[in-house]
Parts: structure tokens; sequence; C-alpha cells
């Protein structure tokens, strides 16, 4: 590759915008008569530069660019032609009206000044840009009336669009050819020109066909309802070569019946007309899409008419789309009466409808499709995408061939997870246990067990315990039992419930499962036995308060060498601090004190336990905590809280026989509770006594 001549003229633009940067940074800003001989005779490069540097000088350079846009050398023009309109795009902004007339008029008198054509089109093609309202614009007007520049001029009007411009344009409407009167009342609706209405409906009346079917078309806007039986008549009677605008205005005029408001009924009544008048396809469609788009259940036995009687068959299409466009909730019910008289091929495109509404009212409809191919079937449901369609699914599984079965078993896996994705785990945890049900390899089955797992509902159960046996279910995590036991219960299967729960009692290792199991309740017996069935202590001594500022951190006044004597009083008269038996209240075996701010209580036990063992205390506190184990600070975490469950866990050393558990509760403001219980290292209940 030759880089050179490459790169060359990238690096030469570089280099010139670089240096004209770095002037105009030094103040050696180039003049404006240097930038347009730039633009006359410079090369490309410099011509770009121009264009980017000569629109700083404001409105002062279009009247020497004006000369240059009609110069033969079209690099030249067509750079002058740049420029200007970079002018004209800066100065039609609020605020600059002043010089956006200046503009404008020096490109008026232009266009006054010259009679050359190429000249005219030029400057037509700017002026739109830059014409204000208000502007003479006798010098464009005057144009409308020349055969070879009256369309380039009603252009340039229309894209304007100001008063006087529309006045030009209804001014030329009356005498104008058929080809340009067509034109004009295209333009005078583009527009919006409510003053042209009395001319346009003159042609509408006396025109030629070509001019009634663009009157038609200009005044359908209007959706004035006087207009209804000429339309209807006029595209009845006139010549094919215009029937088909004809018929269009009619169903824009039906559009703006509805949108004008109050006129709902003649809208209706004109597309059914055009459903019986037109014999094109395409106007047919439009009838249809009106019915659907602003139509409600009463429409229906039209669409449903023409789509079955249309031999054609181009109809279908247009009838499923207005059909799902309807917005009337009393569709559902119409339409699941209508579905049942129809041939198979219109029940299975109804089936597709339906589902896509994902309206549980079809679901009864699904339920009888018996005489519809399962394929299809099964891609309706997939797309109806309810819980109440994965027992279909199921059931097309079993009965259908093994490339519908699989079908049936990649959309039961698609809902499933469309529930998980959306938070609906009942639906989830079916869709998962039919899945298990229809699996047909164990790769399915296993992501169905796992589904089955993550989303329990209680008709799982029994599939787990047939798949698992009671062995298997004691092999779960227990999350998952909890799970099960918790829908179990809602479901009324009390003793299924507690079966499973007592399973938990003895494998919950973790917090996340002993607090779902908290939330459940007992199995059975009161809220103290399961406490203590959780590792809870719920008998402790209680001394409180004591006061918390400069308070020691070593457990006095109640721990003294290591050892806590419950006879001993603090203080003296009414103000003496006791040892004070306190149950835990709840399953949480919570200590709840007298609300109080910086203050502190000790509470204290004796656990025995069979054999020296190594657990862990599990502490939720309100606010901090320091704890001690035979007379040893194992713990401490003054903060700000409130209680949790297992906030702190603390590993301990258990000897055999009686070990004395000492806590601090430390109060800084707010509430003021406890709880604790003590499990093995690695999370079960602890065995022990408590004293």
């Amino acid at each position: 590759m030759n880089y050179k001549r490459f790169y060359g003229p990238l690096v030469a633009t570089l280099a010139i915008t670089l240096s004209a940067s770095i002037c105009v940074a030094e103040g050696a800003k180039p003049t404006l008569d240097d930038l347009l001989q730039q633009v006359r005779s410079g090369s490309e490069i410099e011509r770009s530069l121009a264009r980017q540097l000569i629109p700083r000088y404001g409105i002062d350079p279009v009247h020497n660019l004006i000369p240059l846009l009609f110069l033969e050398d079209s690099s030249v023009s067509s750079a002058a032609n740049k420029i200007i309109l970079d002018i004209a795009n800066d100065v039609s902004v609020p605020g600059r009206e002043a010089e956006r007339d200046v503009v404008a008029q020096q490109l008026l008198d232009a266009l006054a000044a010259t009679d050359v054509q190429k000249q005219q089109f030029i400057l037509l093609r700017i002026l739109p840009v830059v014409l204000p309202e208000g502007a003479d614009i006798q010098a464009i007007s005057a144009l409308l009336y020349r055969d070879n520049t009256k369309e380039r001029a009603r252009r340039a009007i229309q894209e304007s669009n100001t008063a006087e411009g529309r006045a030009a344009l209804r001014g030329a409407l009356p005498d104008a050819d058929e080809a340009f009167a067509c034109a004009l009342m295209d333009a005078l609706n583009k527009t919006q020109d409510d003053e042209a209405t009395p001319l346009i409906l003159a042609k509408l009346h006396r025109g030629t066909d070509a001019e009634k079917a663009a009157a038609a078309l200009a005044l359908a806007r209007t959706g004035d309802a006087t207009l209804v039986e000429p339309f209807v008549a006029l595209a009845n009677s006139i010549d094919i070569n215009h029937q088909f605008q004809a018929e269009d205005a009619v169903l824009r005029l039906a559009d703006a019946l509805v949108r004008t408001g109050g006129k709902w009924d003649a809208s209706m009544a004109l597309y059914r007309t055009m459903l019986a008048q037109s014999v094109n396809p395409v106007i047919q469609g439009g009838a249809l899409a009106g019915l659907g788009r602003f139509g409600d259940e009463s429409v229906l036995d039209t669409i449903m008419s023409t789509w079955t009687n249309d031999a054609s068959g181009l109809l279908e299409g247009p009838a499923v789309a207005a059909i799902e466009a309807i917005n009337d909730p009393a569709m559902a019910p119409r339409l699941s009466e209508v579905y049942a008289g129809q041939p198979v091929a219109v029940k299975e495109k109804l089936l597709g409808i339906m589902a896509r509404t994902q309206d549980p009212r079809f679901v009864p409809v699904f339920q009888s499709a018996t005489d519809i191919a399962p394929a299809i079937q099964i891609d309706a449901l997939t797309q109806y995408r309810l819980p109440e369609c994965v027992p279909l699914l199921e059931g097309l599984a079993a009965t259908s061939g093994p490339e519908d079965k699989t079908a049936a078993i990649a959309a039961i896996t698609t809902m499933a997870t469309a529930f998980r994705d959306q938070g609906d785990h009942a639906g989830a945890g079916r869709a998962y246990l039919s899945l298990y049900r229809t699996a047909d390899n164990d790769e399915t089955r296993n992501t169905a067990m796992e589904g089955i797992k993550a989303f329990p509902v209680p008709e799982a159960f029994d599939q787990l315990k047939q798949a698992l046996g009671d062995d298997g279910l004691l092999e779960l995590q227990p999350s998952v039992l909890t799970g099960m036991a918790r829908v179990l219960a809602e479901a009324g299967r009390t003793d299924e419930s507690n079966e499973l729960k007592t399973i938990l009692m003895s494998r919950a290792n973790d917090t996340a499962s002993v607090q779902q199991l908290l939330q459940m309740g007992p199995v059975s017996g009161s809220n103290e036995d399961f406490a203590r069935q959780l590792g809870f202590v719920n008998q402790w001594h209680i001394a409180q308060p004591f006061a918390l500022k400069d308070a020691p951190t070593d457990g006095s006044p109640v721990l003294v060498d290591g050892v806590v004597d419950l006879s001993v009083t603090f203080g003296e008269g009414d103000g003496a601090v006791r040892w004070i038996p306190t149950p835990g209240a709840g399953a949480m075996a919570l200590v709840n004190f007298p609300l109080q701010d910086q203050v502190r209580a000790f509470a204290y036990v004796t656990v025995h336990v069979a054999e020296a063992q190594e657990a862990t205390l599990r502490i939720g506190s309100d606010d901090g905590v320091r704890a001690w184990v035979n007379g040893v600070k194992v713990h401490e975490n003054d903060i700000d809280r409130g209680t949790a469950l297992d906030s702190d866990l603390v590993p301990i050393s258990l000897k055999a026989g009686d070990n004395a558990l000492l806590l601090e509760i430390i109060q800084h403001a707010g509430g003021w509770n406890f709880c604790a219980r003590l499990t093995t290292p690695d999370g079960f209940p602890l065995q022990f006594e408590q004293k």
C-alpha cells in the first residue's frame, strides 16, 4: 500500500485545521475575505475549513455567498450552499428573529431577481429552513403559476408552512390544472389549513375524478359527519384509477370520526360499509384494522364473517391483528363463545390470539381443545404461559408422540423458568413437579428435582417422599424441608408438616433454618419446649440495672474472682439490685428489660453437659454484649443494634458437668433485650440442662 498517498490528505487536513485553530487561539483570525476566497478558489481542504469558520461571522457573509450558489463549479456552489444552510439553521432559533428575517429577505430578493430555473430551485431548497411568519413571499408564490417551477414552489411553501404560504396555495387552487390541483390540496391537507375547506369542498363536488379523490383525502381529517354520504357515494362511483384513493379517504374519515368524539357508531358503520363495498384487500384490511383499533366486542362478528368468507386468504392476517387489537373486557367471553363454532383451521388461529392475551378466562377453551393438533396446542400454551397451562402440557406430553412430547417438556421447562424469574414460587414449584413427572432423561429429571427443592409446593411432598424415601428426605437441606413444611401447613396437611418439622428440629444447623422454624412454631407442646429444642437458654437469673457510665468491663460487680454469687445484693434500700429468676419469652426465649438509657444488665445461668466439648454461644442483643464462660471473658461487642437471631457466634469450651455462663447486656438507648442459644460447632442445637 502507498501509505503516503493513503494518509497524505488526512495529515494535511489535520495540519491545516490545527494551524487554523492555533491562529484563532492566538488572535490571528482569518478575515472573511480570505475565507470567501478559499470557498471560491481554494482546495477541498481549505473549503472545508472555510465552512467551519465562516458561520462565526454571523449573517454578514450571506450576501457574498449567494452568488457562489450559481457557479458552474459544483464544488464551490455546494460549499456555499452548505454554509448558507448552516447560517440559516443557526438563526432559526428563538432570540435571533431579526437575523433570520434578514437572511430570509436576502434569499427572497435573490429569488425575485433571477429567471434562471436552476438558480430558482437552489433558492427554493434553502428558503423553507429560514422563512419566518409574516414574510412577503411574492417571489415564491409567483412561481406557483409557471409550469416549470410550480411544483418546486408548492413544495417549498408546504415545508415552510406559514400563513402567507397557505394563503398562496389557496389562491392558486381554483385555476390549477388537474394534477397540480391535487398536489395543492395535498399540501393544504398536510399544512392543516382549515381555511381551504370551502375550496376543497368545491373540488369534491365539481372537480374531475382525480380532483374529487384528492379532495376527499384532504377533507377526511376534519371528521365532519356530513361528509359520510358523499364520501361513500364517491367511492362507489369513481373510476377505477382513483377508487383506491376515494376508499382510503372513507377509512381516514372513519378514523377521524372516532378521534373527534361522539361519532363512534358512524365510524363503525363506515368500516363495515367499506368491508362490504370494496373488493380491494388493502382497503378491506384497513377497515378491519379500524374495527380492531376502535371497536369493542360488538365488532367481532363482522371481523369473523369477513375472515371466514374470504376465499383469497389475504384477510386472515388483518383479521387476526384486528381481534388482538380490540381492547374490551367483554371480549374474552365473546371470543370463547365464537370459537366453539369455527372450523379447526380458524380455531388454531384463535387459540394463538387467546394465548397472547394471557387472560385466564380462556383456560376452559384450552382445556376443551382436544380437536386441535398437539403441536398447535403446545405452541399456543407456550405463549399463554399461565400456571394453569402446565397440567395441560403435562397431559399432552403423556399422550402425544415423541416429537410433541419433547416440545411439551421444553414448554414446561420454559414456563418453570419464567415463573421462577417472575417471583411466582408456587407456579414454579408446580411446573418443576410437572417436569419431574414428564421427564424422559436423567438430566431433565435432576433439573426438575432441584426446582422442586428450591420452590416447594404441597403436591411435591409425596413425589419427594416416593423418589427419595424417608432416608432421602433426611438428607435434604434444612431450607428445603422448611419450605416444604411451611407449604404443607398452609395447605392444611398438618401431620405431614409436623413430620417434616420434627426432622428439621434435628437437622436445623443454620440460622436461616432456625428462623424459618421459629416462624412456623412448635410441632407440639409449648414455646418453652420448642425453644429448648432449638438450643435456647430460657431460664436466667437477672441483675439490673447498673450504670453504664464509667462501668468496668471485667464483669464487676457481679463477677468476683471469676465467680458469680446469686445470693449477693448490690446496693442498699429501694435501689438495691438482686438476682431475680427470669424466664425467656416465646420460642426465641427473649428476655426484655424495662426501658432505660445508659445502663447495663447481667444474665447468669449454669448449664450442665455430660462431657467436655467444644460449642458455639449464639447471641442476639439490643444493644451490645459481653460474655464469660466459667469466669473467663470469651466475647465483647459494644455496639448499637437491635436483637437478631445469632448476631454473634462465639466459640466456647465446656467442661463436663456444670458451666457458668454470664452475659452483660449493654444498653445505650431505645429497646433493651437479648436472647442466646448453645449449639455444636457445626450448628446443631446442643443438648444441655440449665440451672
